[in-house]
Order: C-alpha cells, then structure tokens, then sequence
C-alpha cells in the first residue's frame, strides 16, 4: 500500500511511471540469484570435470552413492569406469560423473569440512 503511494506521489495521475525504477529491483534480484545459484554451480562442474580428467588407474575413489574402490580401469568413450570394491577381486562398473572424492593418503576424509 505504501509502494504505491509512493509510485503515484512521484507520477501524477495519468503519466506513465519511470521503466528504470520498476525493473531496477527485479533486475537486482535477478543479479543476486546469479550469483548465489549459477556461479557456484559452475564452478562444482568444472571442479568434477578437473576430478574426472585426474583419475588415473590405482586410484582409490569414494562414488556419490558412497562405495569405496580401487580404479582398475578408465573407459571415457562410455563415460564409465571399473571398480575393484575388495581383496577378493569383487568389480564393478560405475559412471564417471558419479565420482565423488578421490582418496590420497593425506587428505582428510570427505565429511571433515563439513564439521
């Protein structure tokens, strides 16, 4: 109810409002969302793209679906890869986008930021 007695205060009655100050704030929230959702977004799949592009065969990896493995084998072309999941020679197959976390001895485990 102010808002718009603050819009006829500014145009008398029958002038046409100013474009700039309509769209200003909608332009502005489109500005804020951009960066808190797109950007951020961006960067996480050129990070993933980064991981992906690192593996190499030995590695050991921790999948999103939170299976840990040993990379037996890379095939980019079908965009999968080949886990050994134990000592017993147990393997399976996997998407390479499903790659969550590549395990170096020194590096903390996944959920250690998070704390």
């Amino acid at each position: 109810m102010i808002a718009e007695m603050v819009v006829f205060a500014q145009n008398p009655p029958g002038a046409q409002p100013d474009i700039f100050a309509t769209l200003a704030p909608l332009l502005v929230m489109m500005l804020v969302l951009w960066f808190l959702f797109i950007v951020p977004a961006r960067r996480q799949r050129r990070e993933q793209q980064q991981r992906i592009a690192s593996l190499k065969k030995n590695d050991e990896v921790i999948t999103t679906a939170g299976i840990i493995g040993h990379v037996v084998s890379i095939r980019p072309e079908m965009n999968e890869l080949v886990l050994k999941t134990d000592d017993s020679g147990g393997r399976i197959r996997v998407l390479l986008s499903s790659v969550a976390h590549i395990v170096t001895p020194n590096s903390p485990p996944p959920d250690a930021d998070k704390k």
